[in-house]
């Protein structure tokens, strides 16, 4: 016979392990896409700029590619990471 304290932490701890299951289930919608691949017009269309502009930066090592049968490609996690290394506030001055 379980005491009262017992079974109240059994249901503390199955609050938590849904709260693990939630936690996790959001972190994976939130991440779908992260590591998509994009070719250079979608990263044009997706940073409203144009595809010479991001050949140039690519070209220049500013963003990092692969080319797979002449064509070129992109991760969306590495334009995010660019994106939020590069982000300037208001305050900061340019």
């Amino acid at each position: 016979m379980k005491t009262n304290k017992i079974a109240k932490l059994e249901n503390e701890i199955e609050k938590l392990n849904q709260l693990v299951k939630d936690l996790q289930r959001q972190n994976e919608e939130l991440l779908s896409g992260y590591y998509d691949w994009c070719d250079t017009y979608e990263i044009a269309r997706m940073l409203g700029i144009s595809r010479r502009t991001i050949d140039d930066h690519r070209k220049s090592g500013l963003i990092p590619c692969s080319k797979l049968g002449g064509r070129v490609y992109f991760r969306k996690m590495d334009i995010h990471n660019i994106l939020m290394k590069n982000l300037r506030f208001k305050n900061e001055g340019s």
